[in-house]
């Protein structure tokens, strides 16, 4: 108790006992655990692609609206000069 360093001399092996309870009763619990959530893995894989796709999508029509917009500019600076070079 008179510990300046606050560190006591205490074994684990106190765990033990609690730790292999717990370890049979999640290796009983985990077929229970498996079919209450795969239907919810299932739906969230299907929701996560629409979501996926739906994003990709989204920055490709960004993607060309911006070459598109970028190439607008390119062609009306170059637009001016072949107009003064051929008049």
């Amino acid at each position: 108790m008179n510990n300046t360093h606050g560190v006591l001399k205490m074994s684990a092996m106190w765990l033990s006992p609690q730790r292999c309870l717990a370890g049979i009763a999640e290796a009983f619990n985990a077929s229970m655990v498996l079919a209450q959530t795969l239907p919810l893995f299932c739906n969230f894989i299907f929701s996560l692609t629409f979501i996926c796709v739906s994003m990709f999508c989204c920055l490709l029509s960004f993607l060309i609206v911006l070459v598109i917009l970028v190439g607008r500019e390119k062609f009306k600076a170059n637009e001016n000069s072949y107009v003064s070079l051929y008049s």
